[in-house]
């Protein structure tokens, strides 16, 4: 609403600046072990709680349910998927979006919902259900590190940004900013836990920015994609933050988001037959020492 778009500008306006230390906390190399890393997230409570007297929305963690996250952190792990499972993802994301609107130079490809049938005759079964699995270990780890007894599928979406791309029937919008600071539970409120999972590696795969920076009050934290790596984080004011601009090549994320709130869940398992369920399981379940050591 009106009232959480005034708390995400109030937020920019004093932590987007120039001025301020950047802090590489965790960059390309060397590799996180199975521990992974963790941060805990700055509170701004006068900010959040901006207003909430006067105004019925309250604050972003209250505005159309209660759940105010008991551990607000920034959880980093390495591996998580394998090298193998990127690869299978990166081509099925290529045939997915293979005729789809672009945005500036931003592609989107949304994996759930009414769109599925569509996707997976995109993507193809295999890479489909893959996705669904990379989602459903997320899902886990999220609950195991931020201590969560309840989370739901919200929204999944593959995302493409090229540092070059074609000016052709398939672009929608050419003014277009994806890199613009922002609050997600400000502009999706059902968001609790936002993820993200690279498919590509910076200075491998782009170059020239790509970057996930969280704005802070007193410095930027910044995060280098790494193939295999996720990023998980509450999605509240305590996690302002952006994707650099990418000048060269191109970055490729599976974008997932959760609710602790049964009634948000984006359920597509009515598209799936009991064989597919159990790939997506078994999948799901494959590689766990990635995420089961408790950082």
């Amino acid at each position: 609403g009106a009232h959480s778009q005034v708390i995400q500008n109030r937020l920019i306006n004093r932590n987007f600046r120039r001025d301020k230390t950047r802090y590489l906390w965790i960059g390309t190399s060397p590799r996180l072990g199975l521990r992974g890393a963790r941060m805990e997230a700055p509170h701004c409570p006068e900010i959040e709680n901006y207003g909430s007297e006067l105004n019925s929305e309250g604050s972003l963690y209250q505005n159309i349910y209660k759940h105010d996250p008991v551990l607000k952190l920034r959880v980093v792990r390495d591996h998580f998927a394998t090298k193998e499972e990127c690869i299978k993802v990166l081509g099925s994301t290529l045939c997915g979006m293979h005729g789809c609107y672009q945005m500036n130079s931003k592609t989107l490809l949304p994996v759930g919902g009414d769109s599925l049938p569509k996707v997976v005759a995109g993507m193809g079964l295999e890479g489909t259900l893959l996705v669904k699995a990379l989602f459903e270990r997320t899902r886990r780890c999220i609950m195991q590190d931020f201590k969560v007894d309840r989370l739901y599928l919200n929204a999944c979406m593959l995302q493409r940004v090229q540092g070059t791309f074609r000016d052709d029937h398939l672009q929608a919008d050419r003014s277009h900013v994806y890199w613009n600071p922002h609050i997600d539970k400000a502009n999706i409120p059902s968001y609790d836990y936002s993820a993200l999972l690279y498919l590509t590696t910076k200075g491998v795969h782009f170059s020239g920015g790509g970057d996930l920076t969280f704005i802070d009050e007193h410095q930027d934290v910044v995060i280098s994609p790494v193939q295999g790596r996720l990023v998980a984080f509450t999605s509240g004011t305590e996690s302002l933050h952006r994707a650099e601009r990418v000048s060269n090549g191109t970055r490729i994320v599976l974008s997932m988001w959760f609710t602790t709130n049964k009634t948000h869940e984006e359920d597509d398992s009515v598209w799936f037959d009991p064989r597919a369920k159990a790939t997506i399981e078994r999948t799901a379940s494959a590689n766990d020492k990635s995420w089961r050591t408790t950082i």
